[in-house]
C-alpha cells in the first residue's frame, strides 16, 4: 500500500483536531476583570439607592411640614371670641389662653358638619409638645367640656425640640402670654391676638416660624 492510500485511514484513526481552550492564566484574568466590575456596578447601585431613600425621606419630611402648616393655618384662621368653661365647671376661660405647660387652647369656628349631627360649629382646639417631640394636635367634642371629657389627639410633626408662641395685641405689640399681663378684666373677656406666631425648633431642619393672621 502506498503513501497515499495510508494517509485517509490514519486520519480516521485519529479523528478531527479539537481546538484548544482557555488556560488557568487567561480564567485567573478573566475572573478578575469579572470581579472588578461586579464590584463597581454594586458601589454604583449602592450610592443610587441611598440618595433615593435620601431624596424619599427629604420628600416626606416636606409633605408632614406642609400638612401641620395647613392644619395650624385653618385652625387660627377660624378663631372666635367664644370662651368656655374649665373642666370641672367653675371658672371661664379665654377663647384663646396660653396654658402653664406652653400649650395654646381656643375656640375655632367651621367644624363642619356632613352627617348633620347634633352639635355646634365650634370646637375647642389645643397646640403642644408631647414627651417624644411631636407636634400634637388635641381637639374636644364639646366646648364646655367635663371632668371625663377627653381629647382627640392628632400627631402631626416629629422631631420637634421646642414650640414658642407670640400673640400682637391690638396696639401691633407682641406679647409672649396670652391674654396679656397687662390685660386687668375678667380673663374670659380678653380679646382675641390679631395674629399669632409660632417657632418650631426642629432636629432636622432648624429654627421655623409660621405666621398667621388671626382676625
Amino acid at each position: 500500500m502506498t503513501a497515499s492510500r495510508r494517509l485517509p485511514a490514519l486520519r480516521q484513526r485519529v479523528g478531527p483536531r479539537t481546538p484548544a481552550g482557555f488556560t488557568l492564566l487567561e480564567l485567573l484574568v478573566v475572573l478578575g476583570i469579572f470581579s472588578m466590575l461586579s464590584l463597581l456596578a454594586y458601589g454604583g447601585l449602592d450610592s443610587v439607592l441611598r440618595s433615593r431613600a435620601t431624596v424619599e425621606a427629604a420628600l416626606g419630611r416636606t409633605a408632614a411640614m406642609q400638612k401641620a402648616y395647613m392644619r395650624l393655618r385653618d385652625d387660627f384662621q377660624q378663631l372666635r371670641n367664644r370662651p368656655v368653661r374649665n373642666a370641672y365647671g367653675t371658672d371661664a376661660e379665654p377663647a384663646l389662653l396660653l396654658a402653664l405647660d406652653h400649650r395654646v387652647e381656643f375656640t375655632r369656628g367651621g367644624w363642619r358638619n356632613p352627617l348633620s349631627h347634633a352639635r355646634s360649629t365650634l370646637e375647642r382646639v389645643a397646640y403642644g409638645l408631647d414627651q417624644d417631640e411631636r407636634l400634637v394636635r388635641e381637639s374636644w367634642r364639646v366646648l364646655d367640656r367635663g371632668p371625663d371629657s377627653e381629647p382627640v389627639r392628632i400627631a402631626l410633626l416629629k422631631g420637634v425640640r421646642r414650640l414658642d408662641w407670640r400673640f400682637m395685641d391690638a396696639q401691633s405689640q407682641w406679647q409672649e402670654q396670652w391674654p396679656p399681663s397687662a390685660f386687668t378684666g375678667n380673663p374670659a373677656d380678653a380679646p382675641l391676638p390679631r395674629a399669632v406666631e409660632i417657632t418650631l425648633e426642629t432636629a432636622d431642619w432648624g429654627e421655623i416660624r409660621f405666621l398667621f393672621e388671626a382676625q
